[in-house]
């Protein structure tokens, strides 16, 4: 916990955040912080790219393993200078460093809108490689894509996350993570809808800045996430990827998937009254 409170220190952060609470006015341009874990190394250069597709000013934190990835540092630095970059232990997964980062509510000031990435290899399966580019892709390719994401969150203040294309996933999904879940939603005190709730499978994901500071007052900390090697499901970090759905659903946001952004922002614009600006 020491080491925890040092890095805090350094990024000048302090406090935990609120519970859930209603989205914000949209303000234009929206303020983008991304958010990148990275454990293999070599995953990182496609996370990098999809970084570069965002519009500055934007706000990029990275975490790094220590051991595996912690020699990305400089480069890092080289490629994004605002980055801040920070050294983690394995533990976790990609849940822990993001829960950690936002129990310090300074870092989601004024930021809009998160962007979630982390090096995710999923050796478990056959189509590991491609499945997680389709992703990426889908969440943030192409400058245009990434414009379009923003220009929806912008333009629809009822828009909680935008998971990947092929990535939403409900109920038939929670396999052995319904208990914990519902643990620590019963902390957060929000309700659980296992009918209405959808999550971003992959835990790669575009996020209003309430959903996640919500998750901040879980108050959770480093010995609480089990040592690797975990299991495949029923871990803590399991249920912290279905509980971003839960809260989204609980502040009366939706949650959809990446192939729907485009018609939804067609149909909003086609209403939209002389004047209006999406911020886009």
């Amino acid at each position: 916990m020491r080491r925890q409170r040092r890095r805090r220190q350094r990024m000048g952060m302090a406090g935990p955040a609120s519970t859930a609470e209603p989205a914000p006015p949209a303000r234009h341009p929206l303020r983008v912080l991304v958010v990148a874990h990275v454990f293999h190394p070599e995953i990182w250069p496609e996370l990098a790219e999809c970084i570069a597709q965002i519009r500055e000013p934007r706000d990029v934190c990275v975490t790094l393993v220590e051991g595996p990835a912690g020699h990305l540092r400089e480069g890092i630095l080289d490629r994004f200078p605002e980055a801040t970059v920070l050294t983690v232990p394995n533990r976790g997964r990609d849940q822990w460093p993001l829960l950690d980062l936002i129990q310090d509510a300074r870092l989601l000031e004024g930021v809009d809108v998160v962007l979630k990435l982390h090096t995710k290899a999923s050796r478990h399966r056959l189509d590991g490689r491609r499945w997680r580019r389709r992703m990426l892709a889908s969440l943030s390719g192409s400058r245009s894509r990434v414009d379009e994401i923003l220009a929806l969150f912008g333009a629809d203040p009822m828009l909680g996350i935008v998971a990947p294309t092929g990535g939403l996933l409900g109920r038939e999904f929670w396999g052995g993570n319904t208990g914990l879940v519902q643990d620590l939603a019963a902390r957060l005190g929000v309700p659980v809808d296992l009918e209405r709730t959808f999550f971003p499978g992959g835990s790669m994901y575009w996020a209003r800045t309430g959903v996640l500071r919500a998750l901040g007052a879980l108050d959770l900390v480093e010995q609480d996430f089990p040592a690797e090697p975990l299991p495949s499901d029923g871990t803590l970090a399991h249920a912290l990827e279905r509980l971003v759905g839960v809260v989204a659903t609980a502040q009366g946001l939706e949650v959809i998937a990446a192939d729907e952004v485009s018609a939804r922002l067609a149909r909003i614009r086609s209403t939209r009254q002389p004047g209006d600006d999406d911020g886009r």
